[in-house]
């Protein structure tokens, strides 16, 4: 289970590390208490109540107890999804298309992809948000078996995907 904390902590603080940058534009002084915030953010991503696993196979011959495992599962990696995007993205799950959908609010944020998309500015970082990204899928496959993806969709234009990740491999991105 450490191993996923790491991942999502590593997606957060990407996140986190892009909103901090853009934050400072030119200035060489990062916001200290701004900073702070960002890192008690952080820190909640090990609080996250993860869901037991065994490593024992048990045939319990019901099918509501699968039910049940695979949505504390879906659950689970919503909530990695929330606290890593904290502050800058809705996270949304679509239970019928398996997809969990990123919409970032953040302005911040959202004029770093902007300038990514337009100019390729950011281009180490935007390639480190992906990489996350793919690590989070593959952990779902591995949860949850295949058929999840995670998208993140673009806030000016709902129809239009900025990333699309399923099964750890890269769909769609700008």
């Amino acid at each position: 289970m450490k191993s996923k904390m790491k991942k999502a902590i590593g997606l957060g603080t990407t996140i986190a590390l892009i909103a901090t940058m853009t934050a400072c534009g030119n200035d060489s002084e990062v916001n200290t208490a701004e900073h702070e915030t960002y890192e008690k953010d952080l820190n909640k991503v090990e609080e996250i109540n993860v869901p037991e696993e065994s490593t024992e196979k048990v045939n319990t011959g019901s099918y509501e107890s699968e039910v049940t495992a695979t949505n504390d599962m879906e659950e689970y990696h919503k909530q990695i999804l929330t606290e890593s995007m904290y502050n800058t993205s809705l996270v949304e799950f679509h239970k019928d298309s398996k997809s969990y959908l990123i919409i970032p609010f953040d302005d911040e944020l959202i004029n770093f992809i902007g300038n990514y998309a337009e100019y390729g500015i950011g281009y180490e970082e935007w390639n480190q948000i992906v990489a996350n990204l793919i690590e989070t899928s593959e952990m779902m496959m591995n949860d949850m078996g295949a058929g999840y993806s995670i998208k993140m969709i673009n806030p000016a234009d709902f129809s239009r995907t900025l990333i699309n990740i399923k099964d750890g491999e890269v769909i769609t991105r700008i």
